[in-house]
């Protein structure tokens, strides 16, 4: 805004008053400057966008080393529900549509994975700790987790509820032990219900990596045990057979009333709780997308201003060329090799900007994708074919123009 007034300011009245302005090839170098400009910062910002949205991709779609379809998660609201969860556990078992349910204190993507205290055959006494994930027998076929080796807890063995524990694959890679060496190991660990409890205990069993927290932590070292105290009843995961899911939650409501019915049910589906996570990268990419689109959209707005200016300048030059037999086509690329390289100039400026500030954010996430040369050639690609088609409209108004009409005077 500040440009234009300060410019027309200077013009000489008589000058202008017969078509001439002074310093056109200044005005022309400072236009040529500030589209640059332009298509440097919506260029950053399309790079941006798509690196974020890219990124938020990737969290929403890759494989978490669990199922997550058809599954809700019910929460234990109180102790009354927390203690009594064999009764709704039960009664949803007897359903055809229900296909397993498990409890556990917390759900993947959740926070209240706790510390726990542990003391690993081998090593010295109270100098780690492991995330710990309490649970009973069903938790692992209900998210149809990967035993890499030994066997899941199962109810058939009085001690598997309290003398066993499951780690992942991260905890043995951790204390430099195989799959097949952690079995019969034993793993003393730390309790607290009320009160410190100390539970000898031995693995049996390995399972596969799975991502229980969100994607922005690697997978940690993780104990799983078998605990249903009223304490760490939190969640109850009912797995659905493939069908009509509204069905299924109208069943799994009216069950809720039958076990609990002074409080409402409070559940969610496991995969939308999952999403819910990566709601601030989400904002971020709506954010980028609109600055880039608004960006974009002034950048036209210079390069029309532009292509303008420069084509009104050029007019006896095209109506010169069309006598002389030149084409609609060969015209058009006169005009527009020119804004074709400045854009360009702009793209290539803007990448290593773009690639800096996409890495820097993209550092926060274990788990990111690349930043490859297609989303620079991407990038160029669209930012040339909006040019060309802003420029086009313009240069073919002027092509259009009968030569004899722009000559007379001549």
């Amino acid at each position: 805004g500040l440009y234009p007034s300060f410019f027309l300011s200077r013009f000489k009245t008589v000058l202008t008053l017969n078509g001439k302005t002074e310093e056109a090839g200044s005005v022309l170098g400072l236009r040529r400057v500030l589209v640059i400009f332009q298509f440097f910062v919506a260029a950053v910002l399309i790079i941006g966008t798509l690196s974020v949205l890219k990124q938020v991709s990737l969290l929403q779609n890759k494989h978490l080393g669990f199922d997550r379809d058809a599954l809700v998660a019910v929460r234990m609201i109180d102790r009354f529900a927390g203690a009594n969860y064999l009764n709704l556990k039960n009664a949803l078992l007897e359903e055809s549509d229900v296909l397993s349910v498990a409890l556990s204190s917390e759900i993947p993507g959740g926070q209240a994975f706790h510390g726990l205290e542990v003391n690993p055959e081998g090593f010295p006494r109270g100098t780690m700790s492991m995330n710990s994930l309490g649970m009973d027998e069903d938790f692992l076929p209900t998210y149809n987790l990967t035993l890499k080796s030994g066997r899941n807890f199962t109810k058939d063995i009085v001690t598997d509820g309290r003398d066993a524990v499951i780690l992942n694959e991260s905890a043995i890679k951790a204390l430099g032990w195989t799959a097949e060496e952690a079995l019969g190991k034993d793993f003393e660990f730390t309790v607290y219900t009320g009160g410190a409890e100390v539970r000898p205990a031995s693995v049996i069993g390995v399972v596969a990596d799975f991502n229980y927290q969100t994607l922005h932590h690697q997978v940690e070292p993780l104990v799983l045990y078998v605990n249903k105290h009223p304490y760490y009843s939190d969640f109850l995961t009912v797995k659905f057979a493939s069908g009509d899911l509204k069905e299924a939650l109208d069943l799994l409501r009216a069950k809720w009333q039958e076990f609990h019915r002074e409080k409402p049910i409070d559940f969610t589906f496991l995969d939308d709780e999952l999403q819910k996570r990566y709601a601030s990268e989400m904002r971020i990419g709506q954010l980028f997308a609109s600055f880039a689109a608004l960006s974009i959209a002034i950048s036209c707005l210079g390069l029309l201003g532009l292509s303008a200016f420069s084509a009104q300048r050029r007019v006896k030059e095209i109506a010169i060329r069309k006598v002389m037999g030149a084409t609609a086509s060969q015209i058009l690329r006169l005009l527009s090799i020119e804004y074709i390289a400045m854009i360009t100039i702009a793209v290539v400026i803007a990448g290593p900007f773009a690639y800096y500030f996409a890495d820097q954010w993209l550092e926060g996430f274990p788990y990111r994708v690349a930043l490859g040369l297609e989303t620079f050639v991407f990038t160029l690609a669209l930012s040339v074919l909006i040019g060309l088609i802003t420029v086009g409209l313009q240069s073919m108004r002027v092509t259009l123009i009968n030569p004899a009409k722009t000559l007379k005077s001549d």
